[in-house]
């Protein structure tokens, strides 16, 4: 005979801060995307248990608030954004170009021993957390110029 527990109630809010504190343990940050005047304006992760198999980057806003006023996904492989849950936010020029210059360069990091360019981090790190082999010297860094 089975027995059932009551454990208590929970609403919506509950199940997203419980999976928000996931999403936050599993994030694997991938650098910062700065002014030339070392202003951080745009923060790029990887994020793990999303339970999406599409590889992509998080790109929030420094603040430190729950609700940030830029949060938007954008493809690994392809210049195009990935709008999912409330990640919708897109780049005006300025950001778009700070972000291209930024995925281009040297990561501050080292990875496996080797340093990267912040493009080569994010899919290492998608690979890393997803076991999702895209592989970088497979594919070109897309022309993130082109955004959709």
């Amino acid at each position: 005979m089975k027995t059932e527990r009551f454990i208590g109630q929970f609403d919506i809010r509950d199940i997203e801060d419980i999976f928000d504190e996931i999403l936050e343990s599993t994030k694997k940050h991938v650098g910062d995307v700065s002014t030339k005047k070392n202003k951080t304006v745009l923060n790029v992760y990887v994020y793990g248990e999303e339970g999406e198999h599409l590889p992509h980057m998080h790109v929030l806003s420094p603040e430190k608030k729950k609700r940030t006023s830029f949060d938007g996904c954008v493809k690994i492989y392809k210049p195009e954004y990935f709008p999912h849950s409330n990640h919708i936010s897109t780049f005006n020029s300025e950001q778009l170009d700070l972000f291209i210059s930024f995925m281009h360069s040297l990561s501050k990091k080292k990875y496996n021993g080797k340093r990267l360019t912040y493009w080569e981090l994010a899919t290492a790190y998608w690979n890393e957390i997803y076991n999702n082999k895209f592989e970088p010297s497979n594919e070109p860094m897309p022309d993130y110029s082109k955004m959709k």
